[in-house]
């Protein structure tokens, strides 16, 4: 599996992942690719990126090649292929024309911004395993790579929900 993260637009000075937690995801074989100065405002370089695993890339090489696409804000051009994954905060009750046209064009998304509260999961085979699961933050979703693998290669088929306890981010100096 490939994670490609974009580069935010407009004032937004969030990157949708922090080289920090690549390695996370390396560990369960996801590759990940950065869009060129995607952290810059958040005081991550490329140069960090690289160093933890990362490949920099353009917006189409990510595109084109990555199977799940994240960014925090929605995408302000409809340019994602079909049958990619987004995983965003899309604000659907209030951009429905926006949601219409990533269905119509093929594209799966999931809006962070709708996570329930409460998410129950049927586990009679798995003994000591909890039936709910916890809400997650959106700002704690991305450093989770195991949930990010169960969406993509088990939708509908998801047992139950590992969770790690949420930990800080401190931040940096630029």
């Amino acid at each position: 599996m490939t994670i490609g993260v974009l580069r935010e637009g407009g004032r937004e000075n969030r990157v949708a992942l922090l080289p920090d937690n690549i390695s996370k995801l390396l560990k369960e074989n996801i590759a990940v690719l950065i869009e060129s100065d995607a952290g810059t405002s958040s005081c991550a370089s490329n140069e960090e990126y690289v160093d933890a695993g990362a490949q920099i890339q353009t917006r189409e090489y990510i595109l084109r090649e990555s199977d799940v696409i994240l960014k925090i804000n929605p995408p302000e051009e409809m340019d994602i292929p079909a049958g990619k994954i987004l995983v965003s905060i899309l604000n659907p009750l209030s951009n429905t024309t926006l949601v219409r046209k990533l269905a119509e064009s093929g594209v799966t998304s999931f809006s962070l911004d709708m996570q329930p509260s409460k998410t129950s999961f049927s586990t009679p085979t798995i003994p000591g395993c909890s039936s709910e699961a916890p809400r997650i933050p959106s700002r704690n979703l991305w450093l989770r790579s195991r949930t990010f693998k169960a969406l993509v290669e088990s939708p509908g088929r998801i047992p139950f929900v590992l969770l790690a306890t949420p930990g800080w981010i401190r931040p940096g100096n630029c």
